[in-house]
């Protein structure tokens, strides 16, 4: 017959045990402000585009005046020129002649620091804002609200169907989630712009943008947690909460965040979604084809992650 452990040994057991979790807690808790600190506690562009409408000499005395860590001036041959450019988001600002050209829609901080830079070429020019805001979403932060709000639900949502879904056969799951991403993603239009009022304009491209996110997200949590467990699910779920969302630029911009959150921006879910959001609303749908190839590429992943766990018969821990 088996002697019963040692009380002080079962004690221990017990108490490490749960120090375990206290130090997963703490670690999250140093690396979430941390990373999120990292990103947004000094916004500063780096070689942004901006078009300076002009002859050669006009042309140098703008890079003279701007910092060509922060701003890249680009010759335009005419005004009209420019302002097709700035509306398709291919630039962040003009100076033609006596008149700078900004848009807001295409980032409220983005445009106010090109403004303050452009200045400094003719503190007389007049502003002109060619795609301003409109006055109920007069920060710009409506886009990220609604991508961060969509992702999280998505997360808890996959998480749920992990957890409490693995027993059901795999073309139920697939239908669980078809349903989700593509009701969810008229769900949400109707909440962000109907309802709410904060995203107007564009009821189908939003509806369509949340729900590839919502796909992209949820077959991403599922498939990694079907193949891999736990670890898989908590693995891509924090790359997309702690990385994804710090990245996405929030309501300061991508472009203003340090090199390593530029360069990740859009290659993870909530940038991608925030910029295709942003796009289709304010800037008539201009370069979103990226965005929304990386939301399928993710959503692919997640698809493949899923498969071959099924195949392999692993179940979330």
């Amino acid at each position: 017959m088996n002697s019963p452990p040692h009380p002080l040994r079962a004690w221990l057991a017990r108490h490490l045990a749960a120090s375990r979790f206290a130090v997963v807690g703490l670690l999250l808790l140093f690396a979430f402000p941390a990373v999120y600190g990292a990103a947004f506690h000094n916004p500063e562009p780096a070689a942004l585009r901006v078009a300076v409408v002009g002859p050669p000499a006009t042309v140098s005395a703008a890079r003279a005046a701007l910092d060509p860590r922060q701003f890249l001036a680009v010759r335009y041959p005419s005004e009209n020129a420019a302002r097709r450019a700035l509306a398709h988001d291919e630039i962040h600002g003009a100076y033609a002649g006596r008149t700078i050209l900004i848009a807001s829609a295409s980032g409220a901080i983005t445009a106010q620091k090109t403004e303050m830079a452009l200045k400094a070429i003719d503190p007389r020019a007049a502003v002109e804002d060619i795609a301003p805001l409109p006055p109920h979403d007069a920060r710009g932060i409506s886009a990220f609200v609604a991508v961060a709000s969509i992702t999280i639900a998505s997360m808890v949502f996959a998480v749920l169907l992990t957890l409490a879904g693995g027993r059901h056969a795999l073309r139920a799951r697939i239908v669980a989630l078809t349903l989700v991403s593509g009701l969810g993603g008229v769900a949400a239009a109707l909440s962000v712009d109907t309802i709410d009022g904060a995203l107007t304009g564009d009821f189908w491209g939003v509806a369509g943008v949340a729900a590839l996110l919502i796909l992209a997200v949820t077959l991403a949590v599922h498939g990694l947690g079907r193949l891999l467990g736990g670890v898989g699910a908590a693995l891509v779920a924090l790359v997309i909460m702690l990385i994804g969302m710090t990245s996405s630029g929030g309501a300061v911009g991508y472009e203003l965040q340090p090199a390593f959150f530029r360069a990740v921006s859009q290659l993870l879910p909530p940038g991608a979604a925030l910029t295709a959001v942003r796009n289709a609303v304010y800037l008539g749908g201009a370069h979103i084809a990226g965005a929304l190839v990386v939301l399928a590429a993710w959503a692919a992943a997640g698809a493949a992650a899923l498969a071959l766990g099924h195949h392999r018969g692993r179940r979330f821990a």
